[in-house]
């Protein structure tokens, strides 16, 4: 089993063309000894814990584990982590390691690898003394893993995006009002728009994913609790159709290449279809006043909404917002 591994790995590495990965964008594939996984897996599950309620919790990413003789059935998928604790010592787990770590001629105990194996790939690895060291790695490197990781789920997300083909006339129209080259899937249509102030709301049909653009006179943003009331006052004016509620508010910052967005989440109601769902508003500050809002909204009751959400994010931050370009 040890020369078949060695041998996959040379080959795999040598070859120049690479086929897409394969598998869910947020699924991390773990791979450690038998002996180190009572002392790591603690640690790794606390470190994806991340939820997001939508409105039920649901795991960021999702972590399956496999014993190092398993890794050549896994190798094309989207997220590849190995894990090796020196101390205990074992044949598998720290051969594995050492195997790849040495055909990438790294010195390095933690490393991330793009499109190692397959493309829109990111391969995690690390090598700790024990688990106490383990833990210190994780709290060291964790804005960098996080970082390779998301950054691989929008390359992966986008992919898939444009294979099911763009609304060209849509994705136009909307470059045209508010100056946004963004991908408009083609079952996309328009659901209401307003001229004055620019409003535009398009959405598909079932399961209900839902993009909206405002553009805003608003001031300030840096309070949390201030933005909300503001943002409840515009959704709620400009759709006419929707409620904005009060559970699972929560704000954070994502990165539009080398910009800080601010988002907010949260849950909304639609009476006429009597469900809701999860929303999100990214601020994108205009050049002498005021923000364009664009948000996305999924109705998917019953069903994990994580996929949806993530993918409508990823179609707002891979968009050129024009006025950002120079700014």
């Amino acid at each position: 089993m040890q020369k078949s591994l060695i041998i996959l790995l040379i080959l795999v590495l040598a070859c120049s063309s690479k086929r897409s990965a394969i598998g869910e964008y947020n699924a991390i594939e773990v791979f450690c000894s038998i002996e180190d996984k009572q002392l790591v897996q603690p640690l790794i599950d606390d470190f994806f814990s991340l939820e997001l309620n939508l409105p039920q919790p649901e795991k960021l990413y999702s972590v399956s584990w496999h014993e190092p003789h398993e890794f050549s059935e896994y190798s094309n998928r989207h997220n590849l982590m190995v894990i090796s604790l020196v101390n205990p010592v074992d044949e598998t787990g720290d051969r594995l390691f050492e195997r790849i770590h040495d055909a990438i001629s790294s010195v390095d105990s933690v490393i991330a690898i793009e499109n190692m194996y397959s493309l829109n790939q990111v391969f995690l690895g690390i090598q700790s003394f024990d688990a106490f060291q383990l833990k210190q790695q994780l709290q060291n490197y964790h804005n960098w893993f996080f970082d390779e990781l998301n950054s691989n789920a929008q390359k992966t997300i986008i992919a898939y995006a444009r294979s099911k083909g763009e609304n060209s006339s849509l994705s136009q129209h909307v470059s045209d009002v508010f100056d946004v080259d963004i991908i408009i899937q083609k079952d996309f249509q328009i659901l209401q728009e307003v001229s004055e102030p620019p409003f535009l709301w398009i959405g598909r049909g079932y399961p209900y994913r839902w993009i909206s653009f405002h553009e805003a006179d608003f001031d300030d943003i840096s309070s949390p609790d201030e933005t909300w009331v503001l943002l409840e006052i515009l959704l709620e004016s400009t759709f006419g159709s929707i409620e904005i509620t009060g559970d699972f508010r929560s704000s954070e910052i994502v990165k539009y290449e080398s910009k800080s967005i601010p988002l907010l989440r949260g849950n909304y109601f639609h009476p006429e279809n009597d469900s809701g769902g999860p929303f999100f508003t990214m601020f994108f500050k205009k050049p002498e006043s005021g923000y364009l809002l664009i948000s996305g909204f999924i109705n998917y009751p019953g069903h994990e909404k994580m996929a949806l959400i993530k993918q409508l994010e990823a179609i707002i931050l891979d968009a050129d917002i024009g006025y950002l370009k120079d700014n």
